[in-house]
């Protein structure tokens, strides 16, 4: 059933447990963009076979969302990804002849942006994701559902994902953003008994099993509640002790957090994936609005590079006796998103140059460079969708 408001308000139905709004043609909605990446466990041989899948969520307030269309929102933003967990204002244009029926026309940030998101990516549209920098406090929630007791990894194990030693979430971080970023106080919680049985998180979309991330996150905090200070904290691991629906997922979550709504970073494991933390360290990126990497080949494969975390976290990556699957370095494309590329280390080639440059490559992993580490070849100035 879908109920959609006039364009003097907004009518509400309740749907399970969430509230569902349409838009009219010619509305501007104001929310938190919620952009949540699921990601399939690998194959036997070691690559993922599965297709990632991309949910686009509008959050208005507590209770008070609905679903973007993902093809239409990313061609409505000029960089989708980079508007996760941001505050965000959806236009909408006349489908056709039918005006209660939509499509979404754009996309853009609420509120001033920095200087730096003026650069162009190479295909010629703004890139528009925020500097990070500075503490990133994530908190590791363990949560186990009614039905099911056994506890896979005990807090210590949790707790050690976040250090700074070689291997370990703290330092790796550091490393990949060259000291912009850190995990100082983060630390896990747990193990909390859910208060439904795994079934009643595991829905059916289309004849397959869907997660209902939302829930799952709102139950699970709010059993961590008496435990856990989630003042300043800016990313939430929630880890399970059995299956979701075949995927690891990250992104964004809103719920109430000491008291207040709010959202903030999220990622939600089950055991395959928090037992490994390339693939913990791989869904912590898209928290922090990192996309898909893609080699650009013209297929519709974005696991297909295995030397980059945010691509294949799985293939050629070190293994650890206790931690698993170790992360492997970013893309410089990724960083740069980021504000993680200093400028003296960035080549940007015009669109209409025709001259031929010897450019000299640094390894990125190279911290103390002086060196160009990323090239840039513009695209074509486009219209500014902002």
């Amino acid at each position: 059933m879908t109920v959609r408001p006039a364009l003097a308000g907004v009518v509400m139905l309740v749907v399970g447990a969430c509230l569902t709004t349409h838009a009219m043609a010619r509305d501007i909605v104001q929310g938190t963009l919620q952009l949540r990446w699921g990601d399939a466990r690998a194959a036997p041989q070691g690559h993922v076979t599965v297709p990632p899948t991309l949910e686009a969520w509008l959050e208005l307030g507590p209770g008070l969302r609905y679903r973007l269309d993902e093809a239409e929102a990313t061609r409505a933003a000029g960089d989708l990804s980079a508007l996760s967990n941001r505050r965000v204002a959806v236009s909408y244009r006349p489908r056709g002849s039918i005006a209660a029926d939509p499509a979404i026309e754009a996309i853009v940030p609420v509120g001033r942006l920095p200087q730096r998101a003026t650069a162009r990516d190479a295909g010629g549209r703004i890139a528009m994701a925020e500097p990070l920098v500075g503490g990133t406090r994530w908190v590791t929630l363990m949560c186990k559902f009614a039905d099911m007791a056994v506890e896979p990894k005990t807090r210590a194990f949790f707790q050690a994902q976040y250090g700074n030693a070689p291997g370990q979430l703290g330092h790796y971080w550091s490393e990949v953003s060259q000291g912009a970023i850190d995990l100082a106080g983060s630390a896990a919680y747990g193990w909390y008994t859910l208060p439904a049985v795994r079934s009643d998180y595991i829905t059916g979309i289309a004849g397959k099993p869907r997660a209902d991330l939302s829930r799952l996150f709102n139950d699970c905090v709010a059993q961590a509640e008496a435990d856990v200070d989630f003042r300043h904290v800016q990313g939430i691991n929630l880890v399970f002790n059995g299956e979701l629906d075949g995927r690891a997922w990250g992104g964004g979550a809103c719920g109430l957090l000491e008291g207040v709504y709010a959202c903030t970073r999220a990622t939600w494991s089950p055991p395959w994936a928090s037992d490994n933390i390339a693939s913990l360290a791989h869904e912590m990126g898209h928290g922090y609005g990192l996309p898909h990497s893609d080699n650009s080949d013209g297929d519709a494969d974005t696991h297909d590079n295995p030397w980059d975390l945010m691509s294949d976290a799985w293939r050629h990556a070190t293994t650890d006796p206790v931690l698993g699957l170790l992360p492997k370095h970013l893309a410089m494309h990724q960083r740069d998103r980021l504000g993680w590329v200093p400028a003296a280390r960035k080549q940007v080639v015009p669109a209409d140059n025709e001259a031929t440059h010897d450019i000299v490559l640094e390894a990125g992993s190279v911290a103390a460079s002086n060196q160009v580490q990323l090239v840039v070849l513009a695209g074509a100035a486009q219209p500014d969708p902002y």
